[in-house]
């Protein structure tokens, strides 16, 4: 299988009391795989662990990303990136759904010398 990765890059969101809340997409194409554990083979988007029917998306996982799978079998996924800030350590939020999930916390590190 051969697979071709297209990358871009856009703002969701620029938040006054948080850093910029940046992400990153990239786009798969042929991301063609295949679902065997309802009975039946099934040609699915395939990233990762994450299996799609081609048509649908899911955004509510535990990696803070949003994944579409068009008709065709290319998969697009958002991701969080940060803004790069050595004094914060980030965590996402992962009850919250894509893009919410980003940047919902921006923990000072306090370094001694």
């Amino acid at each position: 299988m051969k697979l071709i990765i297209i990358a871009c890059g856009f703002i969701i969101a620029t938040l006054t009391h948080f850093p910029l809340a940046i992400s990153s997409s990239f786009t798969i194409l042929n991301s063609v795989g295949h679902d065997c554990d309802s009975g039946e083979c099934l040609e699915v988007c395939e990233y990762e662990d994450f299996k799609l029917m081609p048509g649908t998306a899911d955004s509510n996982n535990s990696k803070c990303l949003a994944i579409f799978c068009s008709e065709d079998f290319t998969l697009t996924v958002h991701t969080c990136i940060h803004e790069e800030d050595p004094t914060c350590s980030y965590t996402h939020n992962y009850k919250k759904p894509f893009p919410d999930c980003c940047n919902q916390f921006c923990q000072s590190i306090i370094q001694l010398n």
